[in-house]
């Protein structure tokens, strides 16, 4: 028994397999250049956002320290100890911040 014909419709030639293929891998290329763009700036953007938080957390810490100096008199005691609650809440969110920065710098990027 002879295998049946395939009709010549369902035949393509071989050159626009090729095309598609060629196509496709220019595709694949542009989507991987645009991929790396926006990876090379999204990782810029942790390493300046952990970078602003390092700088909070030193802040924060004079921020504190200045608080508890001026809650030695009667006048400004209120004062310095709303400095110094507010402080470390700053400080408490600057490091979850900061580590949630590097947890996706190390988990996703690197």
């Amino acid at each position: 028994r002879m295998p049946r014909k395939k009709k010549t419709e369902d035949v393509k030639p071989m050159g626009a397999t090729r095309t598609r293929i060629d196509e496709g891998v220019a595709k694949l290329d542009k989507l991987k250049n645009h991929y790396g763009v926006i990876l090379d700036q999204f990782t810029k953007a942790i390493q300046s956002s952990l970078n602003n938080t390092q700088i909070i957390r030193y802040a924060v810490e004079e921020f504190i320290q200045e608080g508890e100096a001026i809650q030695t008199t009667n006048e400004t005691y209120y004062l310095g100890e709303w400095l110094r609650k507010s402080g470390k809440q700053l400080k408490q969110a600057s490091e979850l911040l900061h580590t949630f920065n590097q947890s996706v710098l190390e988990g996703f990027i690197q």
